[in-house]
């Protein structure tokens, strides 16, 4: 690499990161989209000494310098913040180095303990509370009258009520929700016979934004609990949790290559096309004692590696960026958009939105690449596409008759379209969709996303399928727009219409973002 780009990109590492670590072997530069490329790049970032590019992991930091670092080989330009490749998150992490305590008392006043895990769930909203010893008010939702129109800090409450009857009740009532008493409770839908098992050791690190709105702790009763509060042997509620904050160095990387419009219309050198992929993954998995062989090994494979998820689409939009800084100047300004988070539940992507690179009125699309490894039948196999939310807007259509092997999500119920980073866009008005060919793999989301799993003669056909797709969005030639009424208003549409039960897919084969995640000290939803 030339020193001054070796130098602006050592310049524009984030506070706090290592300025005199090593770069990382780029693979040789050819202008044209190759496998070799391509697979150099999955190796690296899926390798084991990446430990799976967890959020706010060393992994995660030397990925971002990779790609940094790609960027600047190819001649982009930088993107980020202050003349940098980096948008750093403004994010904090919270540690929890104690499993939570909840202390509850019976009929005669006795104090007794349940186990974390075993006999209650726990939900933090915000800042992790302890609370006093806290009376429990019980409501239900055959007699709603009596719920105050504000909730009391200094009592826990429970409402039983199914989340729809409770929805309708609290929109008649014009209450907003439970997050303003001391503690929420709720029951675990299961029998009362639930097998505790162990114990959970504790709460997986969380990430917070400075404004995360703040709520009362929300507690799920469990097995032989549930049964006690359901028969009103229950009057008070302790929570008890340690919370550790610290800095989390964390970013987008961001990378650009202005338009230049075109004789006929210059105007198109101000409008905006992002090209984005998300380059964390789930890190190094906790044991399970389920993952346990009948021998105990607890020596397993633990690094999610993320080969095709998403280590293939972020190979192929550093290709991309490498060919359309190689050709001609685009008629429309390109920003190649790296996202951070996305498994978190889309830091990264709101980090971007609220400060975009280019003017969000005037970005025209988002074309978002996410698991392009493996060929899907569905789609017609080795070097085919789908496209999500392919009914929504004119581009997929416009590409079919370009000739382009690009077909409809054939998943529809999986709702794939909300579950990447093109939904966030989509919510701002921009015609954001993500092109796939995931076909539901079993090693989705496990340690087995291996390098070695993909299939690297489609990942290089699907790249310059890719390519073609993003050229008639870059030249000009493609004016994408929502189809009348197709355009999302809401993240409810999520909510109301839910993917196909875990029970009823193929074993291992979860969907994207079927995992619950929730400030996510789990995984956050596709």
């Amino acid at each position: 690499m030339p020193i001054l780009p070796l130098l602006a990109l050592l310049a524009s590492l984030p506070a706090g990161a290592p300025q005199d670590a090593p770069l990382d072997p780029l693979p040789a530069k050819d202008a044209a989209i190759t496998r070799a490329e391509l697979e150099h790049h999955v190796r690296f970032l899926a390798s084991d000494e990446l430990e799976g590019r967890g959020f706010g992991t060393s992994g995660s930091q030397r990925a971002a310098r990779y790609l940094a670092q790609a960027l600047a080989a190819a001649g982009l330009e930088p993107a980020g913040v202050e003349g940098g490749w980096f948008q750093p998150l403004a994010l904090r992490r919270y540690e929890y180095p104690a499993p939570p305590r909840l202390l509850w008392k019976g009929p005669e006043g006795e104090v007794q303990e349940a186990h974390y895990g075993v006999d209650f769930e726990l939900r933090i909203r915000g800042h992790a509370h302890s609370t006093e010893m806290l009376p429990l008010r019980r409501f239900y939702g055959f007699n709603p009258g009596g719920i105050p129109q504000q909730g009391r800090p200094d009592e826990a409450v429970y409402f039983g009520a199914t989340p729809n009857e409770r929805r309708d009740i609290f929109r008649k009532r014009g209450i907003a929700d439970l997050t303003d008493w001391g503690l929420e409770v709720e029951l675990d839908e299961g029998e009362h016979g639930y097998e505790p098992g162990q114990p959970k050791a504790g709460i997986a690190p969380r990430y917070l934004a400075p404004d995360e709105k703040e709520g009362c702790e929300w507690i799920e009763l469990r097995g032989p609990l549930k049964l006690t509060m359901e028969e009103r042997k229950m009057s008070h509620l302790q929570l008890l949790l340690e919370e550790v904050e610290s800095p989390i160095l964390e970013g987008n990387v961001v990378g650009r290559i202005r338009g230049v419009g075109t004789p006929e219309h210059p105007e198109l050198a101000q409008q905006v096309v992002v090209l984005s992929a998300h380059f964390d993954h789930l890190g190094v998995r906790t044991p399970r004692s389920k993952d346990k062989d009948k021998e105990g090994d607890d020596d397993k494979d633990r690094i999610c590696n993320g080969a095709d998820d998403d280590a293939s689409g972020v190979a192929t939009l550093l290709e991309l960026a490498q060919a359309f800084a190689a050709g001609p100047k685009p008629a429309r300004t390109l920003v190649f958009l790296f996202t951070t988070g996305e498994e978190r539940g889309g830091f990264g992507s709101a980090r971007y939105l609220a400060a975009p690179a280019e003017p969000l009125e005037h970005t025209v699309a988002d074309l978002n690449l996410e698991m392009l490894g493996r060929p899907d039948e569905l789609a017609g196999g080795a070097g085919k596409l789908w496209l999500t939310g392919d009914d929504r807007t004119n581009l997929g259509a416009a590409w079919r008759e370009q000739g382009l092997a690009i077909v409809a999500d054939p998943r529809p119920k999986e709702k794939f379209f909300q579950r990447s980073d093109n939904y966030a866009f989509a919510l701002k008005g921009v015609v954001a969709q993500s092109l796939s060919s995931f076909n539901l793999h079993e090693q989705y989301h496990t340690p087995a996303d291996e390098a070695d799993t993909l299939d690297y003669a489609h990942l290089e056909a699907a790249a310059r399928l890719a390519q073609r797709a993003a050229a008639g969005l870059a030249d000009g030639s493609l004016q994408p727009a929502w189809l009348a009424g197709r355009q999302p208003k809401s993240p409810e549409e999520l909510q109301a219409s839910p993917p196909e039960p875990r029970e009823k897919r193929p074993k291992g084969a979860d969907a994207k973002g079927a995992d619950p995640k929730g400030g996510s000290g789990g995984d956050a939803p596709k």
